[in-house]
């Protein structure tokens, strides 16, 4: 069991985080952080055609949408099956 006073104690220990807390803030720097990495996974939609479209690189742009691409998948077969839910190939 616990003491109430004991545990009362630490939350008046950093009022600035309990303030921060009660009002559903995430604690400083959290925030910056994971808008950065959220930026760099970001996979970018590869070309139709050319330099950069390969099976591979849309397999990848797939693969970073939540899909899961058979090792015999063209580039058409992805861009066709992502088309098909409404994920952007443009």
């Amino acid at each position: 069991m616990t003491d109430p006073k004991a545990s009362g104690s630490e939350e008046s220990e950093d009022p600035a985080l309990t303030a921060a807390e009660s009002e559903g803030l995430p604690p400083a720097g959290d925030e910056s952080d994971e808008t950065k990495d959220a930026d760099a996974d970001e996979v970018p939609i590869p070309p139709k055609g050319g330099r950069g479209g390969s099976a591979a690189k849309w397999a990848e742009y797939a693969a970073s949408k939540g899909f899961e691409i058979d090792d015999d998948a063209t580039a058409s077969d992805i861009r066709e099956a992502l088309e098909a839910e409404g994920i952007p190939t443009e």
